[in-house]
């Protein structure tokens, strides 16, 4: 489910079964999505997360952080290639519906 503000905020909540196992070349390979969703974000090596902060979003309690993307390959190309500037992109997960989701820079993840 996704709720946006224009086109440039937005929250949205996945139910991921699939992520991209970090490759230096950003060769797309879906793996099963690890039981612990934090630590893979927290041990990703192009993302940087900050501090975890516990939240509750309609009475379920869970952890919120920024991810910023960091270190990627000079040569990396990853499934971003529709942006203006591609290298600015990390493939995350998919969604059960097929889609793939991406971070881009900045990018705020809860």
């Amino acid at each position: 489910m996704a709720i946006a503000r224009g086109e440039t905020a937005g929250i949205g909540f996945d139910n991921i079964q699939e992520v991209y196992k970090p490759t230096t070349t950003g060769t797309p390979n879906v793996v099963e999505a690890p039981k612990d969703m934090v630590g893979w974000f927290q041990q990703h090596p192009y993302l940087q997360t900050d501090k975890l902060e516990q939240v509750t979003v309609g009475g379920v309690k869970g952890e919120q952080f920024d991810v910023v993307i960091e270190d990627l390959p000079e040569d990396y190309a990853g499934g971003c290639q529709h942006l203006v500037v591609p290298e600015s992109c990390v493939d995350l997960f998919k969604r059960s519906t097929g889609e793939s989701v991406s971070s881009r820079r900045e990018t705020r993840c809860a």
